[in-house]
């Protein structure tokens, strides 16, 4: 069986077979490789256009779409429009087609999730990522409207992208108006849009729909971004009971008036909900709008009653009840006057209905594109100077002239030079001869060349472009208005001094000239950015496997298998990041990569230098993973410490030092010990004390954003504490023990400042002696004897002791041997000598193996 299509080539209709597309198949160039989803409006596949072997996303429309001749028709005109979108925040529209009966959308693939997705996950967003994304999203539809009156028509959670990186994309922007009757109906007959997020008059099935249907929009999600449900369960409060009000729970200096805004049966819904995010965020009203902007115009600029009698009117068919229309009236003025007082100590806003207006106007400046900026103006000037005086409205069409006139002005002057030998500043050379005649297609100029000792003339013909930028300074003249300002200004850009054609247009001041500093400070802004993304790209290629990660996890993985043990290559990596470092870490990719990168970057190699705490002063000093002989050839506990071979198969820090009294307090706000002093260690600790204290550290350093990804803080194993204190001896003792302990014989009864003594040979003080330390394992007489050789750990209870290690102030000499276990004390034991150091390093299992 078939059905009629209407074919785009001989704008006929014929007859189409069923067409049902799939994984494997090519639309036009677009190789279907994966299906992403499938919705009301067709199917999403991520493909492959063939023809530049690039990663794409491609909508194909449902098969009875092709049915509608004026529906293929918008479609197809309003996909060549979108194509022509060009903006951050909007996903690039690639092609609009058909093959084969089956009409297709292809787009730029951004890889993330929705918003909807994050928020089902993740619920309520905080309040500043929600206002950011709504502001984001109203730049973009701003620019839509300004620039090609498009709209979106089903603006909601899920038509809005996050990428990888947080960067917010708009998507299916002209795609709904296309698919839709002028009514604002489907195919079906049903109201396209999705009812949460409707608007009043498109939930109507109303023909006038604007961009005042998009700002609506603004304002639904906004309620979904910061309380994760819905805006409206359904539509039938649009002719009932009042709706959910935008009580946010804001703080941020904002009247209650305004944050508690009730959105009534009979209000205009869309100004009320755009209104507090302006309250909110200072978001500029889409200057399209005129009614909003009149409803929300601060109290010290002259009210239009006349727009506010209308835009009330308009909406007075979702009242059943006329009688009840008066409290909708009086709950608009309310806000109203809460919305002027908030505003009262601000700094006057920008007049309504020319921020966005006189920006779409300098971009195309800015771009060379003055011709068409003029004629804009003289095209909608009226709109686009609306709340300008006539004095303001004349200088800005003078100074787009004279925009537009730069070069026959220069090429006046050339002519007032005809027949006159001069000399002429080009941009590799200046040159000298007559100028012959001066046209739009370029100076011809006769110039004098020295042949040896005879001299000649070349004719030659010189554009404009070929001048230097001084020459063409110099013949535009003195003065100081604000056209030649912008002249200025402008041929500063063209010699790349963006610094100085931003003062030339803030001199020129008015709104072009404001407008024009504005959109370049944008301009160099996204060109800083685009500069910080490629070298953040250069910097993962150097320092990791791949530039591509999706988390910070796989980029620390990515690191360390780069790095490995190679400490020339971890010291050149951290070199390039503090130079990445210095010249974008304020940019949004520095602000993402270089903590990560700093975090991967942290390497237990041995010879690195030591890891500071910052606040705490502690230090920790990087020990590679290696082999060791652990336990004592005789004399030890109970004869069960047999020397054995053990491997610890990843590199970790140690404290430098036992913790202090001085760290100890700073973490958990105590101070225990009978023996007191800022740098002694702490002792009177439990074992649980010494492991909460670990976890705060972790807590507070990951919070920080400073712990290297897949190590936390924590007490040593009875392993990697042996393996540090002998570092790299084989003896009962790391060194000569009066030279590095605190013990019954030197001791004098007491505890010693840490690092009084001399280190062992890794750089570690007072393992031996001072006082007793606390490591992770349980007790076990029989541990040695069925310990696994790699990364030992005693993490089953056998008998109420756990280990501590190193002897004390107060224990003879055969208690402070590296290989002496010291079993005594169950994990809730506090004792003057018995204290604790700490590692840094991957963690251990929360039980042990079965």
């Amino acid at each position: 069986s078939g059905r009629q299509a209407h074919c785009p080539q001989c704008q006929g209709m014929v007859a189409v077979p069923e067409s049902r597309v799939d994984c494997g198949a090519t639309l036009g160039g677009f190789r279907l490789d994966r299906r992403l989803g499938k919705g009301g409006m067709g199917e999403v596949f991520l493909a492959t256009q063939l023809s530049v072997d690039r990663q794409v996303a491609v909508k194909v429309l449902p098969p009875s779409f092709a049915a509608d001749h004026e529906a293929v028709e918008r479609f197809l005109h309003e996909g060549r429009l979108a194509a022509r979108l060009d903006h951050a925040n909007i996903v690039t529209v690639y092609e609009a087609g058909e093959d084969g009966g089956n009409y297709y959308l292809a787009m730029a693939c951004v890889e993330g999730e929705s918003l909807d997705r994050r928020l089902k996950r993740d619920g309520a967003l905080p309040e500043r990522e929600a206002l950011t994304i709504v502001r984001t999203i109203a730049e973009a539809l701003c620019y839509a409207w300004d620039e090609f009156q498009l709209l979106h028509r089903d603006l909601k959670p899920a038509n809005i992208m996050l990428d990888r990186r947080g960067r917010v994309f708009l998507m299916d922007l002209g795609l709904a108006k296309s698919l839709g009757e002028e009514t604002g109906m489907t195919l079906s007959g049903a109201i396209l849009g999705t009812p949460h997020y409707m608007s009043p008059e498109q939930a109507m099935g109303s023909s006038q729909l604007s961009v005042q249907t998009d700002i609506y929009a603004l304002g639904a999600p906004l309620t979904y971004l910061s309380l994760a449900k819905v805006p409206v369960a359904d539509l039938s409060p649009l002719a009932g009971a009042p709706l959910v009000g935008l009580n946010l729970g804001w703080a941020a200096g904002v009247p209650s008036e305004v944050k508690d805004i009730r959105v009534l049966r009979g209000m205009p819904l869309r100004y009320l909900n755009l209104g507090a995010c302006t309250a909110l965020t200072d978001l500029s009203p889409i200057l399209s709008c005129p009614d909003l902007e009149a409803l929300w115009t601060p109290s010290h600029l002259p009210m239009p009653e006349a727009e506010i009698r209308a835009a009330l009117r308009h909406l007075v068919h979702l009242n059943v009840e006329p009688a009840q229309y008066q409290p909708s009236i009086a709950e608009f003025y309310r806000c109203r006057l809460a919305w002027e007082r908030s505003l009262e100590d601000a700094a006057e806003p920008a007049r309504a209905g020319t921020g966005a207006a006189f920006a779409g106007l300098a971009k195309a400046v800015l771009a060379g594109r003055v011709d068409e900026a003029l004629r804009r103006w003289r095209d909608g000037g009226e709109n686009l100077g609306k709340g300008l005086t006539d004095d303001e409205r004349q200088a800005v069409a003078a100074q787009l002239e004279a925009l537009a006139g730069m070069d026959a002005r220069l090429l006046a002057s050339f002519k007032a030079d005809a027949g006159k030998t001069i000399e002429v500043a080009l941009a590799r050379e200046t040159i000298r001869g007559e100028v012959r005649e001066a046209a739009a297609d370029g100076i011809r100029f006769n110039q004098i060349v020295q042949h040896g000792q005879s001299t000649g003339r070349l004719g030659r013909v010189i554009r404009l472009n070929d001048l230097a930028i001084a020459e063409r300074l110099r013949r535009l003249g003195a003065g100081d208005t604000p056209e030649l300002n912008l002249q200025r200004g402008l041929l500063a850009l063209e010699a790349a001094k963006p610094e100085v054609a931003g003062r030339l247009f803030d001199k020129a001041g008015g709104p072009l000239g404001e407008a024009m500093a504005a959109a370049l400070a944008v301009r160099q802004t996204e060109a800083r950015e685009a500069a910080a993304e490629q070298a953040a790209a250069d910097l993962l290629r150097q320092i990791t496997t791949s530039p591509r990660h999706a988390d910070g996890a796989a980029a620390a993985a990515s690191v360390r298998k780069r790095i490995g043990n190679d400490l020339k290559r971890l010291q050149a990596a951290r070199k390039a990041l503090a130079e990445f470092e210095k010249e974008w870490g304020s940019t949004a990719a520095g602000r993402e990569w270089v903590p990560m990168a700093r975090r991967a970057l942290m390497i237990p190699i041995a010879g690195d230098g030591p890891l500071q705490v910052p606040d705490l002063g502690m230090e920790l000093v990087p020990l590679a993973a290696g082999e060791f002989l652990m336990g004592l050839a005789k004399g030890g506990w109970s004869g069960e410490e047999a020397i054995h071979t053990v491997r610890l198969s990843r590199p970790f820090w140690m404290g430098r030092f036992e913790v202090t009294q001085d760290e100890y307090a700073a973490v958990m706000n105590q101070r225990p010990g009978s023996m007191a002093g800022p740098r002694r260690p702490v002792e009177m600790v439990s074992w649980f004390d010494a492991t909460l204290f670990a976890s705060r550290l972790t807590a507070r350093e990951q919070a920080a954003g400073r712990l290297p990804d897949g190590y936390v803080f924590r007490l040593p194993t009875e392993a990697e504490w042996e393996y540090a204190c002998r570092a790299g001896t084989t003896g009962d003792y790391p060194a000569d023990l009066d030279a590095i302990a605190w013990y019954d014989k030197n001791s004098g009864g007491k505890t010693h400042d840490v690092g009084q003594k001399k280190p062992n040979a890794w750089g570690l003080y007072d393992l031996c002696g001072n006082v007793f330390e606390w490591c992770q394992d349980w007790y076990s007489k029989t541990w040695y004897a069925r310990s696994p050789a790699v990364d030992p750990v005693c993490l089953r209870q056998e008998n109420p002791m756990r280990i501590s290690r190193g002897g004390s102030w107060a224990e003879d000499s055969n208690r402070c041997r590296s290989g002496f276990r010291y079993p005594a004390w169950g994990p809730d034991a506090k004792l003057d000598r018995l204290g604790f150091r700490v590692v840094l390093a991957p963690p251990l299992p929360s039980s042990p193996p079965p």
